[in-house]
């Protein structure tokens, strides 16, 4: 069993803003809390990045993405919408090609889960989802949500899937 490392950035850490989530900011924390920089062979911890679409603006999405550059992008949400304000689905896709992730839809039937069954470990996250984490030899993994609640639940839920099951270290940062 290997111990991770949780980062929570909460939107009241972050400085004050009359917007979205503010893009110099965020990239603060994320050099802070080393979850950007060079991700070569020799770097065996899984990042894993939780990320609550709520909120953010396109163009800090597009950052977000940029700075990370995930081996792979999973959207959770349980409608796919790229319709917030700055970004669109053409743009979105462009952004991801540039980062050379890998996109991938798992929608999670949020509506349908009780906050009995995300604290009582009744869901887990999906094969697939478990696979890419614990699996395959991803270095960055960005998760995505519609909802700050349905982020923590499933940072929340990873945590305690990764400590148990993961054979290497691992860092997960969430932002709602």
């Amino acid at each position: 069993m290997r111990r991770g490392h949780l980062s929570l950035i909460q939107s009241s850490d972050l400085p004050p803003s009359t917007g979205p989530l503010d893009s110099a900011a965020l990239r603060n924390d994320f050099a802070h809390l080393d979850i950007g920089g060079t991700f070569d062979g020799s770097d065996s911890v899984l990042r894993v990045a939780v990320l609550a679409l709520g909120r953010v603006h396109g163009h800090h999405l597009g950052e977000i993405i940029e700075t990370l550059r995930p081996d792979i992008v999973i959207d959770l949400r349980y409608v796919a919408r790229f319709d917030m304000p700055g970004s669109n689905r053409q743009l979105f896709f462009t952004q991801i090609d540039a980062a050379k992730s890998h996109y991938r839809m798992e929608p999670v039937p949020w509506h349908r889960l009780t906050n009995l069954d995300l604290a009582d470990s009744r869901w887990k996250p999906s094969s697939r989802v478990l696979h890419e984490l614990l699996f395959e030899k991803n270095k960055t993994v960005l998760l995505l949500t519609g909802r700050s609640e349905h982020a923590r639940s499933l940072a929340s839920v990873l945590n305690r899937t990764l400590t148990e099951r993961s054979h290497r270290e691992f860092k997960l940062m969430l932002v709602a």
